[in-house]
């Protein structure tokens, strides 16, 4: 329904862009992977679900399941991510905060209480064990 309204592209922001579906559907084949066979191509669709790294970020664009790929996690944590990218300097990119450097994130002081918390929608922390959410 949502390909028929007029609509310039689906955004679907996912806890893991890799994750299979669980149930519903075939749950050999992951749900963006799904998304985008239903779309089957009337609409842009833009991905994004835990893609910390760089070369995380080409292996989901490499799937072909999006049109684009979208980083949420990866700049909160490197605020100049597109730059390290465009420069070529991807073995500079974190995949973790670090909680002993605060003046590295732009964080206000709210929200980085709540990141040091470590809680599920934030960024990994340093040293900590994180997995993003299975549901």
């Amino acid at each position: 329904a949502l390909v028929q309204k007029p609509l310039q592209y689906l955004h679907v922001s996912l806890w893991d862009f890799h994750r299979k579906a669980r149930r519903g559907a075939d749950t050999s084949l992951t749900r963006i992977e799904l998304l985008h066979r239903r779309i089957a191509g009337r609409l842009p669709l833009i991905g994004v679900g835990c893609l910390l790294s760089a070369d995380q970020v080409l292996q989901a664009h490499e799937t072909g399941w999006a049109e684009f790929i979208a980083v949420g996690k990866a700049v909160m944590i490197n605020p100049s991510f597109a730059l390290l990218v465009r420069h070529g300097d991807t073995g500079s990119i974190a995949t973790a905060i670090d909680p002993a450097h605060p003046e590295r994130y732009r964080y206000p002081a709210n929200l980085w209480q709540q990141q040091l918390r470590g809680l599920a929608y934030l960024p990994p922390l340093k040293d900590r064990d994180w997995q993003p959410v299975n549901i």
